[in-house]
């Protein structure tokens, strides 16, 4: 190793020490990172590349399937293949470091030198970005063999037979004694060549840490979704917090259902829409966009979620028969109803079959809807005095003030007057067509009598015009239907 560094130097012409770079990109784009096989390591004149699952190893060159095609997507799968030194190269070759590999140097001093069959490219073709932490060099038709990531040291060159025998110090200690390239009082791991940091301080090295900064999330996850595997406060998004990261984790919700399959990939909540309206199945309360709610269609044995399976709706107010409590939308409710599904009809009054509104004779008296005062009362039909009370219950039915099933005889008489008593007034005498009246004046003479009595006397003497004189009369009123008959005084005056 040693050897090698200061033939190198001699050649280049300046003092340096290696670097050991975190990943690398090769390719036409600055995006395009490259990874060693799991399993396995690379070196390049030093550099120690943490293994991976995309690459294999041929004789210390980085291999691909593909040794015809020199550009490749950025894809972490495909890489360039070092192995043909005889076909160019165009593009980027950058180096990813991490803060504590550089510690002893000044990072502004980092080089790339890259190796071109016969030659090394001059490293002041490559350019540095501090901030971000990466070397880049831009190449132009050029094939590469070896690359190293490069620096002068802050510590003294030693000779060669140093370097066979292993760094000492001027007390003989060894400075690096696994050999690694990290100095021991920078090593985290000063006895173990493999290892020599350890970022999260959790007592793995970050060879063998499969998460370098202890955020939970795997260093090969936050390079692929773009996060610092270095830096725990670098997180790539994790929607359900289950340490891995969106852009690999096939459930991103965490609902069981895979992000391929799930209509909201971040809702954990829903994962199937289907009316497609944007709103998840199980927020959506009708899920096929029918117009009927799943619940009712559940109940009602339709499928809620196939529009075109849909429930019984005669009335179509969209709420399906089977839980409707008006299924014929006529106004009725179906308990009170009794035609339920007829929209014309909801009454039989008379119980025949027959709803009303079809129906001639509702209450099934006899008498025509159009000519029954009540034509939904069996028992009346007619309202003499429009009164709102028919006649058969009505007791005045012509809402004179008398009761309709009894004689009310006046006790007045004023002949030639305009009054109601210029005739003798028997009330409710045409109920008794076989009624009789006879008046006498005070000495027993009959002065009037009449059958089948119409309320028009004024007063004469039996059938003569004479007028009776002023005076009280004796008046008897026999309806002749075996009733008591009715006695009084009449008084007539002028």
């Amino acid at each position: 190793m040693k050897i090698f560094l200061i033939l190198f130097s001699a050649i280049l012409g300046f003092n340096f020490h290696v670097i050991y770079a975190q990943s690398i990109s090769i390719g036409p784009n600055t995006n395009e990172k490259l990874t060693i096989k799991a399993g396995g390591s690379l070196r390049f004149k030093g550099m120690l590349l943490s293994p991976s699952i995309d690459f294999t190893l041929v004789q210390n060159n980085i291999s691909h399937s593909s040794i015809l095609s020199h550009i490749h997507s950025s894809a972490i799968s495909s890489s360039y293949s070092l192995e043909n030194l005889s076909l160019p190269f165009s593009g980027h070759i950058k180096f990813f470091y991490k803060d504590l590999a550089v510690k002893d140097v000044l990072e502004a001093n980092l080089k790339l030198v890259c190796y071109s069959v016969t030659n090394w490219i001059t490293p002041t073709q490559t350019e540095s970005n501090t901030l971000l932490n990466f070397i880049e060099a831009k190449l132009l038709n050029l094939p590469i063999s070896e690359i190293t990531l490069t620096a002068p040291p802050l510590i003294e060159e030693e000779s060669e037979e140093e370097s066979e025998e292993g760094e000492e110090s001027e007390g003989g200690v060894k400075t690096d004694i696994d050999g690694d390239g990290y100095l021991n009082e920078n090593d985290a791991f000063p006895l173990d060549e493999t290892e020599w940091l350890d970022t999260d301080v959790d007592g793995i090295g970050n060879n063998s840490d499969t998460d370098d900064d202890g955020d939970g999330q795997l260093d090969t996850d936050e390079i692929t979704c773009g996060s610092d595997p270095l830096l725990a406060s670098s997180i790539s998004l994790d929607t359900d917090g289950d340490t891995i990261p969106d852009c690999v984790d096939t459930d991103d919700d965490n609902d069981g259902v895979i992000d391929t399959a799930d209509v909201f990939p971040l809702d954990p909540a829903e994962w199937t829409d289907t009316d497609a309206d944007g709103i998840g199945n199980n927020a959506d309360t009708d899920d096929d966009n029918d117009g009927f709610t799943d619940s009712d269609e559940l109940a009602c044995d339709s499928d809620p979620l196939d529009r075109f399976n849909k429930p019984a709706d005669q009335d179509n107010d969209l709420i399906p028969d089977c839980v409707d409590t008006d299924r014929d939308g006529d106004g009725y409710l179906n308990s009170e109803d009794v035609f339920p599904d007829d929209a014309d009809e909801w009454i039989d009054t008379d119980g025949d079959g027959l709803g009303d509104n079809f129906e001639v004779d509702d209450d099934n008296d006899g008498y025509l809807d159009t000519n029954d005062a009540f034509p939904l009362d069996p028992n009346e039909w007619a309202d003499t005095d429009n009164d709102g009370i028919g006649d058969n219950a009505d007791p005045d039915d012509n809402n004179d003030g008398f009761e309709d099933d009894k004689i009310f005889v006046s006790g007045a008489l004023t002949p030639d007057s305009s009054s109601l008593e210029s005739t003798w007034k028997v009330i409710n005498i045409e109920r008794y067509p076989n009624t009789r009246v006879t008046v006498y004046n005070k000495n027993g003479q009959e002065v009037f009598s009449a059958l089948a009595y119409r309320n028009d006397w004024r007063g004469t003497f039996k059938n003569t015009s004479n007028l009776l004189p002023a005076a009280s009369y004796y008046y008897v009123v026999d309806p002749n239907n075996g009733e008591k008959a009715i006695t009084g005084w009449l008084y007539i005056t002028y």
